[in-house]
């Protein structure tokens, strides 16, 4: 696997990352309780609300990520996740984590992790990001959050905060193509490389 340099990384307020969102880039979400982790590609996603923002996915039931949902919502009533966006040399790492289970295999091995405490409404939680990722957002869902779509769920939750790589968002969130190309899955193992930003 290749070995992709971090770059430093600054806070960004929640207002700002719907935009880098809405771009539609595939993800990886991470989640983790007591001793269960995962990490799950997905390609259907969105911003869904300005004030507050907030972000849906689109994850289908049988995913392990469901079971860690679902746990932390009957322990505390909200479940809390990390939208983890990818640079193109992380593609080969997403397929991988695609492929398998975080059930039977502990995906935290192929990762660079890094728990970062962030203030919520009722507490102090940490949030499992993929530090090596140029783009981490941290989100809460509560109970009802969360609706059927035929065989997959859209999830709903609130943008509490993130981290971007230095120079990849301008002042208000929108990437900047020369800093940060964003894949975007065209299915199977094929991806289209955004690369250019321009006006109408």
């Amino acid at each position: 696997m290749k070995t992709i340099k971090q770059m430093p990384k600054v806070r960004v307020v929640a207002e700002k990352l719907y935009r880098v969102l809405g771009a539609g880039p595939i993800c990886v979400l991470t989640i983790e309780e007591e001793d269960k982790f995962t990490a799950t590609p997905v390609a259907w996603m969105m911003p869904c609300s300005f004030d507050p923002p907030m972000v849906a996915v689109a994850v289908a039931p049988e995913r392990f990520f469901f079971e860690i949902f679902n746990s932390q919502l009957k322990k505390r009533g909200v479940a809390r996740w990390v939208i983890n966006v990818p640079a193109p040399d992380h593609l080969e790492l997403v397929m991988k984590l695609g492929s398998k289970s975080g059930k039977v295999f502990d995906k935290s091995k192929l990762l660079s992790l890094e728990r970062v405490e962030v203030k919520t409404a009722s507490d102090n939680a940490k949030f499992p990001i993929i530090s090596d990722f140029p783009i981490n957002v941290a989100v809460e869902s509560k109970t009802q959050n969360f609706f059927k779509t035929g065989d997959h769920l859209i999830i709903s939750g609130s943008i509490l905060t993130g981290w971007a790589e230095r120079g990849t968002l301008d002042n208000v969130g929108i990437v900047y193509p020369d800093n940060l190309k964003l894949p975007h899955h065209a299915g199977s193992n094929k991806f289209l490389i955004s690369t250019n930003l321009i006006e109408a």
